[in-house]
Parts: structure tokens; C-alpha cells; sequence
């Protein structure tokens, strides 16, 4: 089912006060990004660089040994071969300790908030900024314990008014 509603006038009005902060100001990290509270329609606006922190990305399916893993298992191998593959480059420890990582991971629920997410959003941010292009980031939490995704929503200058989100 889907969910959709528009920013209150309080949302729109501390979105238009983000885009008088950046104008006419260079790429640094300290440029503001928004985080949207589902649960309680609460709009927070925080550091670029302080992001990390507030809400730390998953890096374990970034670790050598589950690239070297899905990549044995995209060449065709099967589970138990790759896993074979990855305990002899890495060692059975090293390998089960990366793999445990990623389970624990999965368990404590990330709302698919990864390290690659993480620097998508910052390059692209980057990218709007040096580009004139005046866009702010806003990132919709999920909700506590459900099976939703974190879902980043780009801004632009002109929109902040007629902004409706939609949650799926």
C-alpha cells in the first residue's frame, strides 16, 4: 500500500531556510542534508559530515572477502566451492568472521542504508552543488522494525512547496 503525503508548512518553511544557508556558498561537508522521521513527521537538518554518525552505514558487504564471495558466485560457482575459494585466498576465519559480520548486520536491520548508498549520496550531492544545480538531500527513515528501506528524496530549489512523498 502506498503512503503519500505533502511536507507541513513548518517542513517547507525550514526547507526553504536550507536553501538560503547553501546559496551561493562552494562544496564543503559541512552542506546541510535533511532526515525525515516517518514515525513522527519530524524534520531534522544535520551536517553532511556529521551524517556517518547519526546514522552509520552498513560496510560489511563491503569487506574483501563477501566481494571475492559474490564474485566467485557470479562466475558460476556454486556456495560451497566459492566458500571453499574464499577460505583459501582469506583463511576459514577470516572468511566466516566477514560472513558473520554481514548475518549481524541483516539482523540489526539497515533499511538498506549501505556504504555505497552512503557515498552515492555525497558524490551526487557534490555533483548538483558545483553544478549550480541548488539540491538538497532528504533522507526518509524508515520505520522501526519494518521491512522498508531507507529512501533518499532529492529537493530542488523550486520545489520544496509541492513536495509530496510517496511510501510503498
Amino acid at each position: 500500500m502506498a503512503v503519500s503525503f505533502q511536507l507541513s508548512i513548518s517542513h517547507q518553511n525550514q526547507t526553504k531556510l536550507v536553501f538560503q544557508e547553501i546559496s551561493n556558498k562552494t562544496w564543503s561537508l559541512n552542506f546541510p542534508i535533511l532526515m525525515l522521521d516517518r514515525s513522527w513527521l519530524k524534520l531534522e537538518k544535520i551536517p553532511l559530515a556529521d551524517l556517518a554518525y547519526k546514522l552509520p552505514p552498513d560496510f560489511s558487504s563491503e569487506a574483501p572477502e563477501i566481494i571475492r564471495y559474490h564474485q566467485l558466485i557470479n562466475e558460476g560457482n556454486s556456495l560451497l566451492i566459492a566458500a571453499q575459494k574464499c577460505w583459501d585466498e582469506f583463511g576459514m576465519d577470516d572468511f566466516y568472521r566477514a560472513l558473520r559480520n554481514c548475518w549481524r548486520m541483516d539482523d540489526l536491520q539497515n533499511y538498506g542504508w549501505t556504504y555505497k548508498k552512503y557515498k552515492k549520496l555525497i558524490s551526487e550531492y557534490k555533483h548538483y552543488i558545483q553544478s549550480s544545480v541548488k539540491t538538497i538531500p532528504l533522507i526518509a527513515l524508515a520505520q522501526k522494525d519494518s521491512k522498508e528501506n531507507h529512501e533518499i528524496i532529492w529537493i530542488r530549489n523550486n520545489s520544496p512547496s509541492s513536495i509530496k512523498l510517496y511510501f510503498i
